[in-house]
């Protein structure tokens, strides 16, 4: 781990959200193991407590106080740990919605997200690259049933990579009787949700800016955090469970699954107990979460005192089960945003993007928002065909629903849909955003067989077979041309009038 001791940060206030500026110099104290650590919570127990006191109502103010712009912290008293990223992963299975959290029996201790520490300068300029190591580490995903295993840094048809296949082999060591490396690998169908924060980091002589976060500070345990949102659609029957490793040991913390409605005025609980529970590659009674977690706690090796001491700490104030600070923040940050983006004033549908009902969906139009020009034309021509209300405009510049009600329409639309096209005119436009997330939302459900009768087709202008992402080469590629997009159109419906008959063609009976 690369973390170092903040004295000092300016926060600004922009249009959208927040500014962080910061100073990473050699005269900051570092920490790099978990016994340094441990002693900055030491310190900060004896000594630390006006400080942070002090600390949190100047944020308090800063943020209520809309005169206040820009302003300059001074930690000196509670010098705050940066060089953490981390994900909250949103789970949409079937039509239910759940945060996906890992119990950590270390200080803090209760239910975390899929977070940690940064192991280089590159990574404390760049927080995103935080975020994608701890989200790849931690968070796997198998269906025993279909025999496959989701990670988040597969690479199509070779497997997954780094850590995660060290991780992969030692669990199949340690469980025999589940042969994860005979399962086929798919990648977590996801979607970044991306945050209204920003970092400004000078590094020595170097500056390094990156945005898209949740900008988190907590003074509770004495750290600032740069997070996101990942929003995974699943369905079947997922197993959830953690990939990280200390040496070739691995964590195995429990997962638990907790309903995302549970939290709506009530982040100021401090016992919470899953709605769904994983642990040892199996889902588990969630009402014997005592007895999992003494599992757990038991397989640890060597558990310092300090843990010890911090757990019966913990246990003793509020319980096992409280969310660690920056869970509850992260959760806080999520919900005034989602509030924030469904607000009223911000619902307003175009009517080249008029949604259907999702169980009128019969084709789903895919693309990036630079790509959103031809997609309409395709959705009109298609209309015009006799497929009024049955086609999903979808692309990153949509109607300006809120981000939850555009992801619920995105779902809902999957579902119903037996037709969808892709619209790329550039090879990342396949695989960014919405985008991916859609098309191997849908591919997931023809593989399974849930939607035996799904098809996808590739629209393309300018992109080889050989460009696209892998599970796309085999579905069928149709080229289209700027200079007569109109013969493009034609000779894709050509291929999908056969997959979805028009409206007025449909028997009624």
């Amino acid at each position: 781990m690369l973390q170092v001791l903040l004295q000092e940060f300016t926060l600004t206030k922009e249009p959208e959200g927040l500014l962080l500026e910061l100073n990473i110099h050699d005269c900051l104290s570092s920490l790099i193991d978990s016994a340094g650590k441990r002693a900055v919570f030491r310190a900060m127990a004896a000594s630390g407590t006006k400080a942070r006191a002090k600390l949190k109502a100047e944020l308090r103010e800063f943020f209520e106080d809309p005169r206040l712009r820009s302003v300059r912290f001074q930690t000196s008293g509670c010098p705050l740990r940066y060089g953490n990223g981390g994900a909250l992963p949103v789970i949409r299975i079937g039509s239910t919605t759940y945060f996906c959290l890992f119990y950590r029996d270390a200080f803090p201790i209760g239910w975390n997200l899929a977070n940690g520490a940064s192991d280089s300068l590159a990574e404390m300029g760049d927080p995103e690259l935080i975020v994608h190591r701890e989200f790849g580490e931690e968070l796997l995903i198998v269906d025993h049933g279909e025999q496959c295993l989701y990670t988040f840094d597969v690479e199509p048809g070779k497997g997954p990579r780094g850590v995660q296949a060290v991780s992969l082999r030692e669990w199949t060591k340690r469980r025999p009787d589940q042969p994860l490396d005979r399962y086929q690998h798919r990648p977590i169908p996801l979607k970044w949700f991306p945050g209204p924060d920003r970092v400004l980091a000078h590094i020595r002589s170097h500056t390094h800016t990156s945005g898209g976060y949740f900008v988190n500070i907590t003074p509770e345990d004495n750290a600032i955090e740069c997070d996101r949102v990942a929003l995974i659609h699943l369905n079947g029957k997922p197993v959830f469970f953690d990939g990280e490793l200390i040496g070739r040991r691995h964590l195995n913390r429990p997962v638990g699954l907790f309903e995302v409605k549970r939290f709506e005025g009530k982040l100021g609980s401090h016992c919470f107990r899953p709605d769904r529970l994983f642990h040892d590659l199996e889902e588990q009674d969630p009402s014997r979460i005592e007895a999992v977690v003494a599992r757990y706690r038991a397989a640890v090796p060597e558990q310092s005192r300090e843990n010890v001491h911090a757990y019966r700490q913990a246990a003793s104030r509020h319980g096992e089960f409280d969310l660690c600070p920056i869970t509850r923040a992260m959760i806080g940050r999520y919900q005034e945003w989602i509030q924030r983006q469904s607000a009223p004033p911000e619902k307003v549908v175009t009517p080249a993007h008029r949604l259907p009902r999702a169980q009128d969906c019969d084709i789903f139009i895919s693309c990036r928002s630079a790509d959103q020009a031809i997609a309409q034309w395709l959705h009109q021509f298609l209309e015009k065909r006799g497929h009024q209300g049955r086609v999903f405009c979808s692309s990153e510049s949509l109607p300006r629903l809120g981000e939850s009600d555009y992801a619920s329409a995105i779902d809902a639309a999957l579902e119903f849909a037996t037709c969808m096209i892709v619209v790329g005119t550039q090879p990342e436009h396949f695989d960014s955003g919405w985008v991916g997330y859609e098309w191997r939302s849908f591919l997931n459900e023809v593989r399974s067989g849930r939607k035996a009768k799904g098809q996808v087709f590739v629209f393309s202008g300018g992109v080889e077979v050989g460009q696209l992402p892998l599970s796309l080469r085999s579905q069928q590629m149709v080229p289209y041309s700027a200079a007569s997009p109109h013969d493009s159109f034609e000779a894709l419906y050509r291929f999908i009038e056969t997959a979805v008959q028009p409206r007025q063609n449909r028997c009624c009976g």
